[in-house]
């Protein structure tokens, strides 16, 4: 996937879609995903974007994503084939979202584990198996986009505590700050006193640095 074009930072761009979908800025993502397919997006990395909304907002929101894309795309749309679902595809989800998890949260990995763990064991499982290897670590997006997409998310719908992490997670999956920077720039419209939040932590967190 093409980072930069004319057109800007994908990735940035992919996350303003999903921050769009979830809150149902039907015509503001419908003019976004044409403009992504004319800079040569594959509709692909479209899909992979609009699926990643489910984790954090749920299936219908995924759902009329992916509704969205197919009248767009018309007699073109291409969807991959699904997913071998083998009987060993659990282990593989875990050991994935393990690996993603440690990158995302760095040392503070055992520490979410435990803390998550003391709400529900079950969730913290969930969280791993399908959040982080499921979801996060499939292959048609790097680790990066999926965490912009992830804060995008988060910040306008308002979670500042799992958005602190994803902010620090970009900065882990290999973001710059400039990009961070970027990002919220880009969503202020959607959400200003979100994201005004949202810039609030990201200064402390880069004051930390």
């Amino acid at each position: 996937m093409k980072k930069k074009t004319e057109f800007g930072n994908i990735g940035i761009q992919l996350a303003l879609l999903a921050a769009h979908l979830v809150l149902k800025n039907y015509g503001e993502a419908e003019r976004l995903m044409n403009r992504l397919l004319e800079n040569g997006v594959e509709q692909n990395i479209l899909r992979e974007a609009i699926i990643q909304t489910y984790l954090f907002d749920g299936y219908p929101t995924a759902l009329e994503g992916l509704f969205l894309l197919c009248d767009i795309l018309k007699e073109d749309n291409r969807p991959p084939p699904a997913e071998d679902l083998k009987a060993d595809i659990i282990r593989k989800w875990q050991e994935q979202g393990e690996s993603a998890c440690r990158i995302i949260y760095n040392h503070n990995y055992s520490r979410l584990i435990s803390n998550v763990e003391k709400l529900s064991p079950d969730l913290a499982n969930w969280m791993i198996v399908e959040g982080y290897g499921k979801t996060l670590s499939r292959d048609a997006l790097d680790l990066k986009v999926r965490e912009f997409i992830n804060v995008a998310i988060l910040a306008v719908k308002g979670y500042p505590r799992q958005l602190h992490s994803h902010l620090k997670g970009s900065i882990n999956a290999g973001a710059a700050h400039a990009e961070i920077g970027e990002l919220l720039k880009s969503l202020e419209p959607l959400n200003p006193d979100s994201i005004g939040k949202a810039y609030k932590l990201w200064k402390n967190i880069k004051l930390k640095k």
